[in-house]
């Protein structure tokens, strides 16, 4: 594997990070680094939006930068015609990078050059055939920027293989402090699937499936689903509707990523004894194959010969959460029940695969989690010897957040305290917070020894040294918010081994809105509150987990309808 470009990237990204200038040829090459997936539309029909923009990074979500009406404008794109016949891979990575965002977007091209520099560090990590497209980039905490990328590969590259290659970013660069490599969903992007308008779109792990509804005929064996013509739809098989469904590996992973094998239900994990989900009977499927006129011969001679419908795994039609606290959490789902049908849960956090479960009923009790940390849980299910199409949620423990910058004016700064991978970082990371510990209040000790507070370095800065943490804890009942943080403040002027300035020390709220590190549904709105936030869905859309406000809204016009998406 070529780790010269990687290590070249590593050091034009602090370039960047530092302040000096970028090779103009970046300029020159920008279409090149700043493409999204898809062409322009040419249909006179699409309309574009009334966003200007230079480049693809210019707009939002998958929107690509075209020349409409005499005018360079943002338009939803279309599929490109070099992706007909495309056997490949799509999968969506998102490098998370120690960067100011302010800083980054005040430079000339900064934003263009940082695109330039994760695309020669993925290409030379994943050393085979892959064309990049940028998605989108965000800051994620003070100091950190997120940005999105779409790997496309012409061989056989897995999920598995390239979270492993991708995962040695963080070995080998220190400013890559996180990278996730996830599927994505083809069906809910245009410009990646080439199914008829009269087919179903189903995303498969790397790519997609189209079927001809049933009321259609297969147009061209060769290219299923491409091409539906009108016909009776005689023989034809009904299929599910669409599925969004997103198959994810968080990297730096404790366990083996190797692919899902049995995992025996351990401590900390408890499934309910019986099925709290209720059963949808539909009477439609009852009356298949079935007449109000008598019966005859024929039809009776008819019927018997008519196939025995294929065993698939169940379809999952609703996923929600419940009785969420800061260390544990229900998951329930809904789904038609069959016989010999199990269920494997996965729950992730940032870069992390932390557990798989396996179960036969329709909810989990997870225990001993974090408080504060946005989890990613994925149900699939399993039956017929295979696997079903997977739902995900996102959930966050329940928590306050604080941001906290103090200066330590006793300790010189090096160089090493940049790395959080080096010793210098790690040991003054664990001595900051003994200090703090060490003269906290026995009622905040017991938080700490319990799990329910914990401090997380996110930075140390030059002059003399500034360290920037955040205060993440669970008040119990009745406990002022404020205590928390005033006794922590207090615990660390009392060091015995930092002089700390007191007029550089702040305590700050932390917000999780417009660092994403929220679980609100794409359809609600979130508003910041002080060391909190809250969740409501929009006006039309209705709210089906009131016990958790804004995590679960639904259009009114998909009630009483199966729906797959879970927001």
């Amino acid at each position: 594997m070529s780790w010269i470009l990687s290590i070249w990237a590593s050091g034009a990204l602090l370039a960047l990070c530092s302040g000096q200038s970028a090779e103009e040829e970046a300029v020159n090459r920008s279409d090149e680094f700043t493409a999204k997936p898809g062409s322009c539309p040419t249909a006179d029909g699409l309309s574009p939006s009334s966003v200007d923009c230079e480049f693809d990074l210019d707009c939002p979500g998958w929107q690509k930068c075209c020349q409409r009406c005499g005018r360079f404008l943002c338009s939803d794109p279309t599929r490109s015609e070099q992706e007909v016949g495309f056997q490949g891979s799509f999968w969506n990575t998102t490098v998370t990078v120690k960067m100011d965002h302010q800083q980054l977007l005040s430079k000339e091209n900064g934003l263009l050059n940082l695109t330039r520099l994760l695309q020669a560090m993925i290409t030379g990590a994943l050393d085979s055939e892959v064309s990049i497209f940028y998605l989108s980039s965000r800051p994620v905490h003070p100091y950190t920027v997120s940005t999105s990328l779409l790997i496309r590969s012409n061989s056989s590259l897995s999920l598995h293989s390239a979270s492993s290659k991708l995962h040695l970013l963080l070995k080998h660069i220190p400013e890559v402090s996180s990278v996730t490599v996830q599927d994505v969903d083809e069906c809910a992007h245009p410009a990646l699937h080439r199914c008829s308008t009269q087919a179903h779109c189903s995303n498969t792990l790397g790519s997609y499936q189209c079927i001809c509804q049933q009321e259609y005929l297969l147009g061209d064996p060769n290219d299923p689903g491409v091409t539906c013509t009108g016909g009776t739809g005689v023989g034809a098989t009904a299929m599910p509707p669409v599925v969004n469904t997103t198959f994810s590996w968080m990297l730096r992973s404790t366990r083996d990523p190797s692919g899902y094998g049995t995992v025996p239900l351990g401590t900390g994990v408890t499934t309910a004894l019986t099925n709290t989900s209720p059963v949808t009977y539909n009477s439609s499927h009852a009356s298949l194959g079935r007449s109000s006129a008598p019966a005859t011969s024929m039809s009776q001679a008819a019927a018997s010969a008519l196939p025995a419908a294929p065993c698939r795994p169940p379809r999952i039609s609703g996923l929600w959460s419940a009785n969420v606290t800061g260390t544990s959490m229900s998951v329930q789902w809904s789904t038609q029940i069959q016989s010999n049908q199990t269920f494997w849960v996965t729950l992730s956090k940032t870069s992390e695969v932390t557990e798989r479960w396996e179960t036969n009923q329709t909810m989990i009790e997870l225990n001993g989690l974090q408080p504060g940390v946005l989890y990613n849980v994925t149900v699939t299910p399993c039956a017929c010897g295979g696997r079903g199409s997977a739902l995900h949620m996102m959930v966050k423990t329940d928590s306050q957040t604080l941001d906290a910058t103090t200066r330590l004016t006793n300790i010189e700064f090096n160089q090493d305290l940049r790395n959080s991978s080096s010793q210098a970082y790690k040991n003054l990371t664990e001595t900051f917070t003994q200090e703090i510990y060490k003269s906290l209040p026995p009622e905040i000790k017991a938080m700490v020894d319990s799990g329910q507070m914990r401090i997380e370095i996110q930075s140390f800065y030059l002059g003399s040294v500034v360290v920037n943490f955040s205060i993440i804890f669970n008040p119990s009942p009745g406990q002022a918010v404020g205590n928390v943080p005033s006794a922590l403040v207090l615990s660390l002027m009392n060091s015995s081994k930092f002089t700390v300035d007191g007029n550089s020390t702040s305590i700050n709220d932390f917000d999780e809105c417009a660092s994403g590190e929220n679980d609100c549904s794409w359809w609600a709105i979130c508003t910041n509150t002080w060391a909190s936030y809250t969740c409501i869905c929009l006006d039309g859309f209705i709210d089906n987990n009131p016990e958790r406000p804004g995590r679960n809204c639904q259009g009114r016009a998909l009630v009483g309808k199966l729906t797959h998406i879970v927001y």
